[in-house]
């Protein structure tokens, strides 16, 4: 009898250990110690991983996504194999084929795998690449975030109330909504401005929309607030448009674009109306076609661009109303070709619209198309700065070290097959087996 309920309690002990006993190598020994990035606006970015394992850590890589975009870079570090490695990869901002506008946000992660087969994936890290050379202030609402450095309170709060009336007010005439919180920097000079924007920009610009990050950077010096309060809408267009675009045929071209951008900035200039009346008066306007694409980057020619964009979509706002300018967007935002847009919308090509439009505006009738030259321009839109407004720039502080210390992540590790998982299978049976043994009936004892 001793024996029977020894053998019973054997079997429960070794059914029951096996069972909740866990597996060999199913902890994954790969600790990450350190991962961190610091950055200076357009001069670096770095990003830095320490990590050690039981055995060599033998592969690297480092992922980044920039902003919205669907994909992701990849980057291999340099290191020697070993079971503890510290390593960084570094990025050169002041390359011009790497150019990230401020406010951008950047997320990355890394993965890390071991002479053993493990493999550690950690936790994404994200940061605001803002340009540090400037200590910022911000208003925001859901739709916009404004920041600026130079000039008092009630700066900020004009242009913030001044971009949430040129919002409210696309919303209104087109039916566009934002989808992705714009970020607007407001620089306090032109030369810091431009600074920002690194090499290529034009010696004009006084704002730009960076339409692929839902960015916006603008030079607005304290003692020309007025320009601002016309940038700041012209850019916004810009950005809230290009975000009802579908990908990747979706696109505007460039002088409904700026004109839409014109319209929504305020009444021309007083250069700009003189610049449209001189190529009216000497029959020298540019045609509708020639400025599909690019403006060119002569001052007075990009300005008499400016000016006839303008022009024609104030023409089509007044004879045909905001429904047809909404649903031009529509048809242009799935990738509709020029003239097959306004035939479908309007019932006239882009050469019909011009003849119109020249009629219109009391213009000699279209000889034939008068093409400016277009110089190619990053992916960006440009507002010209007001002319003659130049202030120098500031002092760059130190770069700003952001450190992210990341515990070392619990990772799914899947074990080898060993013979040890083989006799799973068996253990219900020996537990039962166990059970019945010290609960079966027994024989009453004479």
């Amino acid at each position: 009898m001793t024996r029977i309920w020894r053998l019973g309690l054997v079997l429960l002990f070794v059914a029951f250990s096996l069972t909740f006993s866990s597996p060999v190598g199913a902890q994954n020994s790969i600790q990450v110690t350190l991962n961190e990035h610091e950055y200076a606006f357009r001069e670096h970015i770095t990003f830095r991983l320490e990590a050690s394992s039981e055995t060599k850590i033998t592969e690297i890589t480092l992922f980044v996504r920039i902003g919205g975009e669907s994909g992701r870079q990849r980057d291999l570090p340099d290191f020697e194999p070993a079971q503890s490695v510290l390593t960084e990869i570094v990025w050169d901002e002041m390359a011009e084929d790497s150019y990230r506008p401020p406010g951008v946000v950047i997320k990355y992660w890394w993965k890390i795998e071991d002479a053993a087969g493990n493999t550690l994936k950690t936790e994404p890290n994200t940061f605001t690449y803002l340009d540090d050379k400037h200590s910022w202030q911000v208003l925001e609402n859901e739709d916009i975030a404004l920041y600026w450095y130079r000039g008092d309170d009630s700066l900020g709060s004009t242009l913030f109330e001044r971009a949430v009336e040129a919002i409210d007010q696309i919303s209104t005439e087109l039916g566009v909504e934002v989808e992705d919180k714009i970020k607007i920097f407001v620089y306090g000079t032109y030369d810091d401005l431009r600074a920002s924007l690194g090499e290529g920009s034009h010696q004009w610009v006084g704002g730009t929309s960076f339409t692929d990050y839902a960015v916006i950077a603008a030079g607005v010096a304290p003692s020309n607030i007025a320009y601002g309060l016309r940038v700041i809408p012209h850019e916004l267009t810009h950005a809230v448009i290009a975000q009802m675009m579908e990908p990747p045929f979706g696109q505007l071209p460039h002088w409904m674009d700026e004109g839409l951008a014109m319209h929504y900035e305020g009444p021309m200039t007083g250069d700009e109306t003189v610049m449209l009346q001189k190529a009216i008066a000497d029959d020298s306007l540019l045609s509708i076609r020639s400025l599909s694409s690019n403006f060119p980057q002569d001052y007075e020619q990009a300005i008499l661009s400016y000016a006839e964009s303008n022009s024609v979509i104030e023409y089509i706002f007044e004879v045909q109303g905001n429904e047809a300018m909404a649903r031009l967007l529509e048809v242009f935002a799935v990738g509709a070709h020029q003239d097959d847009a306004f035939i479908e919308v309007l019932g006239f090509d882009v050469d019909g619209l011009e003849d119109r439009w020249r009629e219109h505006i009391g213009a000699p009738p279209r000889k034939g198309a008068t093409y400016a030259t277009p110089i190619p321009l990053p992916t960006k839109t440009f507002t010209p700065a007001p002319a003659g407004t130049s202030e120098s720039g500031s002092p760059s502080p130190q770069p700003t070290l952001l450190s992210v210390v990341t515990p070392a992540p619990t990772a799914t590790f899947l074990p080898e097959p060993s013979k040890k998982l083989c006799c799973l299978g068996l253990l219900p049976g020996a537990a039962l087996f166990g059970l019945f043994l010290l609960f079966r009936p027994r024989p009453a004892l004479s």
